[in-house]
């Protein structure tokens, strides 16, 4: 259920003139900023403090004046938000273009104010929509480019995004000048949508999107005149003081440099008189040049008379020129008769040349196949990998095995020289690959610095990514990955942030890169800098510790270094959900450090259906050693700690003081047992610091405590460097935080013998003292701090009970905890991954020709790769996939040749090994392309298209709730020669009425009926029609006018036209194509475009049995298999029977709206090709190669 965060007296119209209007006269934060937007600020903290949106984005963010509104006024009401702004921080042709420091000054003020729940996104919009889930955002600011096909974008990307409490503004609603459409948008939205706007500052529009939209706004977008006008009058009056003071700003600024500039021009003015002398001289001469000017005019006018009388002759001269060229015609008239004659005769000859070079075609395949060619393999891949030129890689004899190329930066800026970046035709190019930024990226990568003097040859490199080198978890765990793998290896570390550890991790590091804060993290920049770290180390693979390093994986892998990742955190510290998505598609491994953390990210990504991951918890860490500074910060925490009696129960708690931690709940379990007054004394004492961001919630925690009244019970020790100490004498740790993976002081603990509590669902130690009888009592209901209380209390109270809880927990850490072993796995596993890119690499020969990979159905609308890099990215996604005999590969894998399906023949064919490494697609062609399920006929517009229409029956089912779209696919139907007979249907008599006067206006005749809006397109077609309406017809085709409302637009528009394109008719008559098919073969059933996109089951495969029960069909379904997706086909009659005669009535559809997965209509579209199997026909696909997805 949802929470309607907003509050009735709160409603703007009423709080005016009654109720508390404190967020009106806020002062701003971001003073000293020019914007547009300061009329509004007023209204962005009263409105984000009285709707209290949970995600808020802002789209086009400048100085941020209008998002730090938002930010500010969620932060002074207490708002459990989170925000994001996104902008490339470029400008654009409406904001104008900046340089870089509108940025820095922006991230350096937000980092200050609201680091605690704000991010700076720094990327397009369309990229940043990939990380936001559906339903999330409950308020959107959509400030980008104004033209209306823009704005409108924005709308319509963004729209799947809103939560039903989504509210959504649009700046510059009043702005009609240029070519501003943003008025435009909203007077549509308008239309459909409740909305206010403000007329002032530009105009600003307020959309209420949602279904549950706060009612505070809802109110506002109620009000009539002359509410309104009174309403936009206060609140432009609230605004203009923010206004003015920004103007008296600007125009203080303006009259000191105006006095500034007083004294040059003064002696600029003084330098003129000197010159008006000599400037009266100058126009004496130029009033005596005119004079002369005027004699050679009268001159030339002569002799323009002459040239008249001379092109009277040459008009003369023209037409008797003019015969001539009319006999000359005739002539050549004749003369192309002649040559048409000898064309044709060359069209004999080309004709004769074809089947010459088919012949040798024949010939070439026969020597492929053969014996010879396939031994003498090893040797053309020698040859290709040394002509390369393959650089230097320093790694011992198993690196030199596997070795493989460093390939440079996958993007158009990498392959042109650097003097022609400044060209029209490089910015076109950039433009086009969707690249428009004109600054050099790699300078960033090119100052840092890249040590190699601690490197040895003789021993393996491994580049390790640490986030930040502070005394948090993360960190410490980075810090003895290091540690172990420096044993054996050169061990690089880049890290992210600098802190306090940095000199303990450079000295146990071969080599330290460190980024600097100033690192912009775009595409460019992390593939300078993959590609310098692979020429200049040659990792063998790379660790990257934890999900802060997820930024550097997908560059690292394009640049041919496998990446193991390792995932400690749960996926909602991850927000916004989607961001992790790149890395779970580009890691070669991932490793999660316990089942529920796990678990957290499966639901969340369905990628993770695809990938094959590993649980390994860490094992207990060595703690860095106290740097010089930090003796202080110890002794100040020892101190404390003596301070405790020796003979008082001690109960730690350790971590950074914020809200995850849960500190108020270990303070609720002191107080608890406090007010027992127990006969031993409980001491709670809490290890950590907090950071100013967190200073409220600190403030808060201390606040408990005093009133409490806990007195000498409860202790902030502080932070501390040395924790053994605390170990030693704690007698309990309890683990109150709400969300926390496998944190390394639970293992410290267990691995000293010290009873952890914690709480049920929170945590990966939760997970594992459940698992033990021994200890499962140590694991409380989720955030019950009495239950905690209970069993500290009773542990106090009970030795013996402790002393036994004691010794399982050493058991528990010596069976679990164990960090040699720990880091040798993520080794095995960065190992097996760099031996799979060397066979990846090995295998790219086996797919060199256009006969053995088809890149472009692979890549679809991502051509901008090259073929050579559309085959590694398919051979490394298929080896991500593996095992691939499962329903989630197909997320990850596209098809890479026309009717081959790799999925399937890795399910099905016996004779293939998927643990040798080898692709199914490689050994498939090695084999000899056998014969099975994984492989059906293709059909394409390569003949010529047939010359006569097809003698068999054929009618055509379309149906059409989006009724314009019938015109257009009538005009594809012509294309073809055949006759057919129309059947259309709709969804309501309105729809009929179109369709009808649309067959009126193209002359054509079909049968319409109308249908309840169930089923979308295959309901009407068998509940409406069914098998009674085809009997008599050999070939059905059903079609639709698709529409995708759940994605792009564009998304949707694109799928329609390439199944058409495929199906009916476009630059091929295709439907003719497909009727010589049936025509030719009385055993194909069923015809389908080649889709590009491997779709199993996914979530609808409970419904497709029992849908294939009441079809008689064998339910025995396999994990991976082709159907017409899109629910676009040809059939014959026979083969669809088991589905015509169904029988399904109108109430055994799902209702609209339908989600996108998970209904029945999804399960029928999947069973269309085991009905058409079922009655003993086999089906094919069409393939048009220029039309993909």
């Amino acid at each position: 259920m949802t929470t309607d965060h907003s509050s009735p007296d709160m409603s703007l119209a009423s709080s005016l003139g009654a109720i508390d209007v404190d967020p009106l006269f806020w002062v701003p934060t971001r003073l000293g900023q020019m914007s547009a937007w300061w009329g509004h600020v007023p209204f962005a903290h009263w409105l984000v403090a009285t709707t209290k949106p949970d995600m808020i984005v802002e789209l086009g963010t400048h100085n941020g004046v209008s998002y730090s509104a938002f930010c500010e006024a969620a932060q002074r009401t207490g708002a459990a938000s989170r925000a994001y702004a996104v902008d490339t921080w470029q400008g654009d042709e409406h904001a104008g273009l900046y340089d870089d420091s509108v940025f820095q000054n922006f991230s350096a003020f937000n980092k200050t104010h609201y680091a605690s729940f704000s991010e700076l996104m720094r990327m397009t919009f369309d990229e940043a929509a990939l990380y936001f889930a559906d339903g999330s955002i409950d308020l959107l600011h959509i400030d980008g480019l104004h033209t209306y096909e823009a704005v409108r974008h924005d709308f319509e990307t963004w729209r799947p995004k809103m939560s039903t409490r989504g509210v959504v503004l649009f700046h510059d609603v009043g702005v009609r000048e240029r070519d501003f459409g943003v008025w435009k948008l909203w007077e549509e939205l308008q239309e459909t949508y409740p909305g206010f706007e403000f007329t002032h500052s530009s105009g600003l529009g307020v959309l209420a999107l949602g279904t549950e939209a706060p009612k505070a706004v809802l109110d506002l977008c109620a009000l009539k005149d002359p509410a309104v006008s009174a309403l936009r009058e206060r609140i432009a009056q609230i605004g203009a003081r923010w206004i003015v003071a920004e103007r008296e700003r600007d125009l203080g600024q303006h009259a000191q440099n105006l006095v500034a500039q007083i004294e040059p021009l003064q002696a600029h003015i003084a330098h003129l008189e000197a010159s008006g002398a000599d400037m009266g001289q100058h126009i004496r001469n130029l009033e005596a040049q005119a004079a002369d000017f005027v004699a050679d005019q009268g001159r030339f006018l002569e002799r323009i008379k002459a040239q008249e009388t001379q092109e009277a002759d040459l008009r003369d001269q023209n037409t008797e020129l003019s015969d001539e060229l009319d006999s000359e015609r005739l002539k050549a008239e004749k003369a192309a008769e002649t040559a048409r004659l000898e064309v044709a005769a060359l069209h004999t000859r080309i004709d004769g040349l074809h089947a010459h070079i088919e012949g040798q075609r024949v010939h070439i395949e026969a020597i492929r196949t053969s014996a010879s060619w396939r031994l003498t393999a090893p040797y053309r891949v020698v040859r290709r990998f040394l002509a390369r030129k393959h650089p230097f890689r320093r790694s011992g004899a198993l690196n030199g095995l596997i070795s493989k190329s460093t390939r440079g930066a996958r993007h158009i800026a990498a392959r042109v020289p650097p003097s022609w970046r400044n060209t029209a035709p490089y910015r076109v190019a950039r433009s086009a690959f969707g690249r428009i930024e004109e600054r050099d990226h790699r300078l960033a990568t090119e100052r840092l610095v890249y040590p190699t003097e601690g490197l040895r040859s003789d021993r393996e490199t491994v580049l390790v990514i640490i986030h930040e080198a502070t005394r948090t978890g993360g960190s410490i765990l980075g810090y003895n990955i290091v540690l172990e793998l420096a044993r054996s290896k050169n061990v690089v570390v880049l890290l992210r942030r600098d802190g306090e550890i940095r000199p303990a991790i450079e000295a146990v590091a071969s080599a330290l890169v460190v980024l600097p804060d100033s690192f912009v993290y775009s595409a460019d920049n992390l593939r300078e800098l993959a590609q310098r770290c692979g020429t200049i180390y040659a990792p063998l693979y790379v660790v990257a510790n934890t999900s802060e390093a997820r930024y550097f994986v997908p560059a690292l892998e394009e640049n041919g270094i496998p990446v193991v990742s390792l995932l400690h955190e749960f996926s909602s510290n991850v927000m916004p959900v989607g961001t992790l998505y790149p890395l779970f598609a580009e890691t070669a491994r991932i490793v999660f450090s316990a089942p529920i953390v796990a678990a957290s990210y499966e639901q969340d990504y369905r990628i993770l259906e695809a990938r094959a991951y590993r649980i390994l918890p860490q094992g207990v860490c060595q703690l860095p050693e106290a740097a010089p500074g930090d003796a202080t910060i110890a002794s100040d925490a020892t101190q404390k700690l003596r301070t405790i009696p020796d003979d008082a129960f001690l109960v730690v708690g350790i971590g950074t003081i914020n809200i995850r931690k849960g500190v108020e709940f270990f303070i609720a379990a002191a107080a608890r047992i406090h007010a027992e007054k127990p006969s031993r004394r409980v001491v709670f004492a809490w290890v950590g610091k907090h950071y100013t961001f967190d200073a409220v919630y600190h403030a808060y925690c201390k606040e408990q405590v005093e009133r409490s009244n806990l007195g000498d019970d409860f202790v902030f020790l502080g932070e501390t460097t040395d924790l053994e100490s605390v170990y030693q004498r704690a007698d309990a740790c309890f683990l109150s935080s709400r969300l926390d993976p496998l944190p390394n002081i639970t293992i410290d603990a267990a691995a000293h013998g010290i009873p952890v509590i914690c709480f049920d669902q929170a945590s990966g130690m939760a997970e594992l003292l459940s698992a033990s009888e021994e200890t499962r009592d140590l694991v409380v209901p989720h955030l019950d701090a009495a239950a905690a209380a209970a069993i500290i209390l009773d542990l106090s109270r009970d030795p013996a009970r402790h002393a036994a809880l004691s010794q399982a927990m050493r058991a528990l850490a010596e069976r679990n905890f164990d960090m040699t072993a720990y880091v040798a796995e993520i080794d095995a596993l960065g190992h097996q991954a760099a031996r799979e890119q060397a066979q990846i690499e090995s295998q790219r020969e086996g797919l060199a020709t256009p006969e053995t990979f088809n890149a472009k159905l692979y890549l679809g609308f991502d051509s901008h790769l090259s073929r050579e890099e559309a085959i590694e990215r398919y051979l490394s996604t298929s080896n991500r996939a593996a095992p691939r005999a499962r329903t989630g590969a197909g997320l990850l894998v596209r098809r890479p040749l026309e009717g081959f399906h790799p999925l399937v023949y890795a399910e099905a064919c016996e004779a293939f090994d998927e643990s040798t490494g080898e692709d199914p697609l490689v050994h498939f062609l090695r084999t000899g392309k056998p014969e099975g399920r994984w492989s059906h006929p293709v059909i394409t517009p390569r003949s010529a298209a047939p010359r006569r229409a097809s003698d068999l029956r054929v009618a055509v089912h379309a149906h059409f709730h989006y009724t314009d779209l019938l015109e257009p696919f009538l005009e594809r139907l012509k294309y073809n020669r055949t006759p057919v007979d129309l059947f259309l249907t709709a969804t309501n008599e309105a729809g009929a009425d179109e369709l009808r006067t649309i067959l009126r206006k193209t002359r054509q005749t079909a049968r319409i009926d109308c249908f309840p809006n169930r089923g979308r397109d295959f309901g009407p077609m068998l509940t409406g029609l069914g098998l009674e309406a085809f009997e008599g017809y050999d070939i059905v085709g059903h079609f639709h006018g698709k529409r995708s409302p759940h994605v792009n637009a564009a998304v949707g528009e694109g799928w329609r036209e390439f199944l058409w394109n495929h199906l009916v008719g476009g630059e091929h008559p295709m439907m003719d194509h497909v009727l010589a098919a049936f025509s030719r073969d009385e055993r194909l059933g069923l015809v389908f475009a080649e889709d590009p996109h491997l779709n199993g089951w996914d979530t609808n495969r409970r419904f497709a049995e029992d849908l294939a029960r009441r079809m008689n069909i064998d339910a025995a379904f396999p994990h991976h298999f082709d159907f017409p997706i899109g629910t676009m086909f040809w059939a014959r009659v026979d083969a669809l029977k088991p589905m015509l005669a169904i029988d399904l009535d109108w109430d055994d559809y799902p209702a609209e709206p339908l989600p996108i997965d998970g209904t029945m209509l999804h399960a029928l579209e999947r069973l269309i090709p085991f009905a058409v199997a079922h009655q003993g026909f086999h089906y094919a696909t069409t393939y048009v190669e220029n039309s993909v997805r």
